[in-house]
């Protein structure tokens, strides 16, 4: 990787972006079709970081595969229809792949192994539950339905990750 690009991208918080949008399956980002992100520009240093927008698509929720959408392996391989050409390049980096990984092997443990995923889900549900069981807002079947399907998706990703060489090499 050119050490120019390191003048002008916070390198960490993009392997950290990048690897938090695989480990959720947010394809509607700069990880996956190229949508979806910020750029922030810190004018002291002169380094943009890429900021999260719109994730309401993550968990799977925009998929065009012939594979599960719990199945994108951890560097972007998968059947999907997209090869961002800024992702793929710095993927390629050996340097910047390991920081990847690193970051990438970091989050998941948070994520998965200290359950920090459905930990923030289950105590949003019961947020939820408690309003709106006094507001009527949404009818709380769907709503639960969602939970439901939002608590196996990261128990499929969780098995599936976990089956990939990244994690236990």
């Amino acid at each position: 990787m050119s050490r120019d690009i390191r003048q002008y991208l916070d390198i960490d918080s993009f392997a950290a972006y990048l690897a938090i949008n695989n480990l959720i399956v947010n394809m509607d980002s700069l990880g996956g079709n190229g949508n979806n992100y910020f750029l922030y520009c810190d004018l002291e240093s002169g380094q943009f970081t890429v900021l999260v927008w719109d994730m309401n698509e993550s968990l799977g929720q925009f998929w065009f595969s012939m594979t599960p959408n719990y199945e994108l392996d951890p560097y972007y391989e998968s059947d999907h229809p997209w090869n961002h050409p800024l992702r793929a390049r710095f993927l390629e980096d050996e340097r910047f792949r390991r920081l990847y990984e690193t970051k990438y092997e970091a989050l998941f443990e948070q994520m998965y192994g200290e359950g920090f995923a459905a930990n923030t889900i289950e105590r949003f549900a019961a947020l939820f539950g408690r309003e709106n069981a006094h507001r009527d807002l949404l009818d709380q079947q769907t709503y639960d339905g969602s939970i439901a399907y939002a608590n196996e998706l990261l128990s499929q990703r969780k098995a599936f990750l976990l089956s990939q060489p990244l994690l236990y090499e």
